[in-house]
């Protein structure tokens, strides 16, 4: 009798608890915004960048030229189509150096 109980009580307190805790997430995402990932947690209770700081952060700032080169070993340096802009880029890279 002991061993029927355990087998059956377990997983039906397993499947009650498991249940509870889907209900309960379910619910929390129904009020998650959908720009959840901007918002501040200290101001509006969610982890995100905080784009609202950031953005007073940076507004009268001098924005400076910032050059960014990215080199990937995918690059089919031959392709026709490709020849010319990269010819361009390092024009445009000799230009800044």
């Amino acid at each position: 009798m002991k061993y029927f109980l355990k087998q059956s009580l377990i997983p039906l307190v397993a499947a009650v608890l498991f249940s509870h805790g889907l209900a309960a997430q379910t619910s929390a995402k129904e009020n998650v915004p959908k720009d959840w990932h901007l918002k501040d947690k200290q101001k509006d209770g969610l982890y995100g960048i905080s784009m609202d700081k950031a953005y007073e952060f940076v507004k009268n700032k001098k924005s400076k030229t910032v050059v960014v080169a990215v080199i990937d070993s995918g690059i089919d340096t031959t392709h026709g189509f490709k020849i010319g802009a990269l010819e361009q880029s390092e024009r445009n890279f000799r230009q800044w150096h």
